[in-house]
């Protein structure tokens, strides 16, 4: 991310003990207290994204952030 990026992310950071709800999983925390969130960014551009809990930006991140391989993840589900 380029610093101004960071900058722009940081603006938009939930202040810490605030309730936040994760964008991706819809899972209410305390930002701080019961859960980390951080700056998920696009890792081709660099272009920062939202602040999602860690979770959640682990699992994209172990997708690589490809659409195919989550809709393969989905199917998967499906059938079982």
């Amino acid at each position: 991310m380029t610093a101004a990026e960071r900058k722009r992310m940081n603006e938009k950071r939930p202040p810490n003990k605030t309730v936040f709800v994760c964008p991706v999983c819809e899972k209410r925390t305390i930002v701080g207290i019961t859960a980390n969130i951080v700056a998920d960014h696009d890792h081709e551009t660099g272009k920062g994204r939202e602040w999602i809990c860690d979770s959640c930006n682990t699992g994209l991140g172990r997708f690589k952030d490809d659409i195919a391989i989550l809709e393969r993840v989905i199917d998967y589900l499906k059938r079982f």
